[in-house]
């Protein structure tokens, strides 16, 4: 659905003028502009990030409104010339239902039980008006939803004639328009036997949701824009809002806590991933017993973390563990059986911490050969397939080295750089410094 520009100012004027704006009806509208925006009515002239957001709402008894949300994230611009003005951006716009779902959740797993986002506001009594245009409608009234949005993602112009041969407006890069006139319904509030509980009454307003997600690549073949959208009313923005994926246009980017994250974990703390890792997910743990379900949800992203990279098996051929004794001048490669890798977190921090380890082993029976000391191998779980490393043997190990350096830093990257990663890390350090 594509809305004319001029339909939210005029929905504006009318909702001033009727006065229904703010008594029984919601006002919501975006405006978000990414690149050049040019219009001569009124006179506007912009080349910049900008973006204006406005709300007219009720507010009822105990500071109580109708939920609305929108966010919205610009990334830098890239390349040269007309590519320049092709910028990532991600907006959302929902309310209602919808809008709930969308700030509980956040970045939280996919939810299903659409019954725990009820956005109704319980009153003590219906409001009263003394204008019948401002009064909210009771059960069996019919009233319209308008919502809309209008998005151009490149090189739009108009023309009215009025210019002559010059458009009127121009507009370059990202530019979007949101907009909703969402009417306020109340129900009577119903107690344990569906029976009215006294004047008490339940005031709500439709869900809908819109999301973009633009972004442009830079390649050999030129600028290549890309676009997702949603769009959707009632029940089925809610539903929407509750899949994880349609959320990322919000919480992925919005990341308050990045920079944070990134300074706690320079390189040295790199060092000590696995050990951080670890105490987290017995900090969740317990937090989790206590009903935190918080921490229940960041525990459960913890356990299911995807695009790692991660090897089936492990202390075989391909990637070795390797155990040093220098009290019998020892190291033993592979002591036991093939291992399975446990994808949960559990499993990932103990095949981080043997890539670790058997680095560290490694590392020290390498001095002690540039040492002239005499280092036995034994390969496999049998003591008595025990020999001497010799020259020829050590660039083995030094590959093996290498191996297990570079799998341990490229798992620690991932880790580090994974959005469930840094929420629990955020969520821990913030519950452990408010306590």
């Amino acid at each position: 659905m594509k809305v004319n520009p001029s339909i939210p100012i005029n929905s504006l004027l009318v909702a001033l003028l009727t006065g229904c704006a703010g008594y029984n009806n919601t006002l919501f509208m975006t405006k978000s502009n990414v690149g050049l925006d040019f219009d001569s009515k009124p006179p506007t002239m912009e080349i910049n990030v900008s973006r204006k957001e406005a709300v007219i709402a009720p507010s009822f008894e105990g500071g109580k409104t109708p939920p609305v949300m929108a966010s919205f994230k610009p990334s830098a611009g890239a390349g040269g010339s007309f590519g320049s003005f092709f910028m990532g951006v991600d907006q959302t716009f929902a309310g209602g239902d919808a809008a709930l779902a969308m700030s509980q959740l956040y970045n939280q797993p996919t939810a299903t039980d659409i019954k725990k986002f009820d956005s109704a506001l319980e009153l003590s009594k219906k409001p009263g008006y003394t204008d019948p245009f401002r009064k909210i409608p009771d059960a069996g009234a019919t009233r319209p939803l308008i919502f809309g949005t209008d998005t151009s993602l490149g090189l739009k112009a108009a023309w009215t004639g009025t210019g002559g041969q010059f458009p009127d407006t121009v507009k370059l890069g990202f530019n979007r328009k949101e907009f909703a006139w969402a009417p306020l319904s109340a129900m009577p509030k119903l107690n344990a036997n569906c029976d009215k509980d006294g004047t008490k009454v339940n005031v709500k307003m439709p869900a809908f949701l819109a999301t973009v997600e633009s972004s442009h690549k830079l390649d050999t073949n030129g600028t290549r824009v890309e676009a997702l959208q949603y769009f959707a009313t009632g029940d089925s923005a809610t539903y929407l809002a509750m899949q994880k994926d349609v959320r990322a246009a919000m919480h992925a980017r919005l990341d308050p806590n990045s920079q944070a994250f990134k300074s706690r974990f320079s390189a040295e703390a790199l060092d000590v991933f696995s050990d951080i890792l670890f105490s987290h997910e017995m900090i969740l743990a317990h937090w989790a017993k206590k009903g935190d379900k918080m921490a229940e949800a960041h525990l459960n992203q913890l356990n299911n973390l995807k695009n790692l990279g991660l090897p089936t098996t492990y202390r075989n051929d391909s990637i070795p563990v390797y155990v040093f004794d220098p009290s019998n001048m020892l190291v033993q490669k592979n002591p036991g059986a093939e291992i399975t890798l446990n994808q949960k977190l559990a499993g990932i921090t103990g095949y981080l911490s043997s890539l670790e380890a058997s680095q560290d082993h490694l590392t020290n029976v390498i001095a002690q050969i540039e040492q002239n000391k005499t280092v036995k191998l034994q390969v496999g779980p049998n003591p008595s397939a025990q020999n001497d490393i010799t020259t020829s043997l050590v660039p083995k190990l030094l590959a093996d080295l290498t191996n297990l350096k570079q799998r341990a830093e490229k798992l620690k990257e991932a880790l580090a750089s994974n959005p469930d990663v840094k929420a629990a890390d955020y969520y821990v350090q913030h519950k452990s410094s408010s306590r």
